[in-house]
């Protein structure tokens, strides 16, 4: 309760400041279009942020404690973790409180501190205060003052709502990690009425809860099989992925191949299972974080053994224009800035699949394109590294299904595998693996050359743990000078596994949010800061 209580307090107080600068940025007699530009955005992010506040502490007709907040469903460690958040956010904004004391708005002692309260002392205060706040805020300042802030602080205040974006990005991945230990949503029902929250819409967590219930099997979903085999109009091959093929221009489909063990001749119901709740997943994903094209569909190939699953290309794209990352590394080494925003990028679509309940079990740089739009004024310009789209999903499937029997042997391949996965492989499938293999993919940006190149003769017959350790030890010596400590920590981590979990529930909930706080936050925090 008492948590809650400065929870919400925090919350208070930081709304305050938010509508302050609002209000500050959006006189456009004095900052012009890029004040209002300024102005959408915090409102954007308020709104986020006000639907956070709601989706946690006000009541729910699906929430059994007496208070009814979904807040209180959360054990006590969780609870901490989104004070924190909160604190964090709060310290952020308080940063440009000396912007708030040249206008005379407000003092920074005005801010009360809750952790030196009790909650009953903070309602009164916080009531107190806000009719002078509210009548402060309501000031004009100065013609001076505003004009110094469109030359001066307008980097500022850019700065501070891209801290707020990422703050409201960051406390969103938490709630997906959180909301999978929430024992209410984990039946049918209260996924089902979780998904028409309105706040939860807003948050994008509403989606997310539709895939748990798809891969859960707790809801039907529609059957994506072709009735006839696609017919192939041009065989034209996509030349970094051997399991695709361009459509032909009319259709406009990549196809990429996933081979199943037949049974009697035919797929088993329990690999079209899989492979229809993959094309679903995909199908309903959220495309900006999953990097995945719209997935319409896949067929069986009985004469072959083998699904074709069918991505949509986007008009827009340039198909031809398509290149894998393992190529690029043949090209000029593009910015820090770039490669760190890739970087951020994979990290968040791989924790994106994880926290729906998704393996990918085949990342690698050559399943990692990039794409011309028809617009670009350059054709042949490459095409942006900080637009990645992932394929290779030909052994993809749900955490919570065993693997398949198949299994290859490929020196390009493994290299990229976990050393118990490698060649005929020692253990299950985990999240752990597919943690590994972003580790040598990170590698391979940081330094900006294939991971093959690093090992030497290790390649022709070393043993998996030898190449292991060849790759760590060039993370560890050869990253810092290239992209910094912090890429190497994170790159370091992934491939040792060294996450420090000893215990963790069916979810691997604990996984997920030690890889979300010290891989995808720190790069995606450098990525936003360079």
């Amino acid at each position: 309760m008492e948590i809650a209580g400065l929870s919400i307090a925090i919350l208070d107080e930081t709304f305050k400041i938010v509508s302050f600068l609002q209000n500050v940025v959006s006189d456009e007699r004095h900052f012009g279009a890029d004040a209002n530009v300024l102005r959408i955005r915090m409102d954007d992010e308020q709104l986020r942020l006000r639907a956070l506040q709601q989706l946690l502490f006000s009541k729910s007709p699906i929430i059994k404690n007496p208070a009814g907040r979904l807040f209180d469903e959360f054990d006590v460690d969780w609870q901490f973790t989104i004070l924190e958040m909160l604190r964090q956010l709060r310290k952020q904004l308080a940063e440009y409180i000396p912007l708030q004391i040249e206008y005379k708005l407000m003092r920074p002692r005005e801010i009360i501190d809750p952790s030196s309260a009790n909650v009953e002392t903070l309602s009164h205060e916080f009531d107190k205060k806000n009719e002078d706040f509210e009548l402060e805020i309501q000031k004009s300042t100065s013609p001076f003052l505003k004009w110094k802030f469109a030359f001066w602080d307008k980097k500022k205040a850019a700065k501070l709502i891209e801290q707020f974006t990422n703050w409201n990005n960051r406390v969103q991945r938490n709630l997906e990690l959180v909301l999978l230990r929430v024992q209410i949503l984990g039946n049918s029902q209260g996924l089902e009425t979780f998904q028409q929250d309105a706040n939860a819409i807003s948050l994008g967590l509403s989606r997310n809860a539709r895939l748990r219930q798809i891969l859960k099997n707790m809801k039907t979903i529609p059957n994506m099989e072709f009735n006839k085999h696609v017919v192939i109009l041009s065989n034209k091959k996509v030349e970094h992925l051997d399991q695709a093929v361009w459509q032909g221009k009319s259709i406009r489909t990549l196809v990429e191949y996933q081979k199943y063990m037949p049974v009697d001749g035919k797929a088993s119901k329990i690999d079209i299972e899989s492979i229809n709740q993959l094309v679903v997943l995909l199908n309903e994903a959220n495309r900006t974080e999953f990097l995945t094209f719209p997935c319409g569909g896949f067929f069986t190939n009985t004469a072959t053994s083998e699904f074709g699953i069918c991505f949509d290309i986007p008009k827009e794209m340039d198909v031809l224009s398509a290149f894998s990352l393992l190529n690029a590394y043949k090209m000029q080494q593009p910015s820090l800035s770039d490669r760190f925003k890739l970087s951020s990028a994979l990290a968040l679509a791989l924790s994106a699949f994880h926290v729906v309940g998704w393996l990918h079990k085949s990342l690698r740089s050559n399943v990692i394109l990039f794409f011309n739009d028809h617009s670009t004024v350059e054709p042949e310009k490459l095409p942006s590294i900080t637009r990645p789209f992932i394929f290779g999903f030909e052994y993809s499937r749900p955490a919570a299904k065993i693997t398949s029997g198949f299994y290859d042997d490929i020196s390009e391949r493994n290299i990229y595998r976990h050393p118990r996965r490698q060649g005929k492989p020692q253990a299950s499938f985990k999240r752990i693996h597919d943690i590994y293999a972003l580790g040598v993919v990170l590698l391979e940006i940081g330094l900006w050359t294939p991971a093959m190149n690093l090992i030497g003769r290790l390649s022709e017959s070393g043993k998996p743990e030898d190449i292991s350790k060849r790759l760590i030890w060039h993370a560890e010596h050869n990253l810092p000078v290239k992209v910094g400590i912090k890429f190497r920590d994170v790159t370091v981590r992934c491939l040792t596994g060294d996450f420090g979990v000893e215990r963790d529930d069916e979810e691997e909930s604990v996984l997920l949010q030690t890889f979300s706080k010290y891989v995808v936050d720190v790069i995606s925090n450098a990525a936003a800061n360079i």
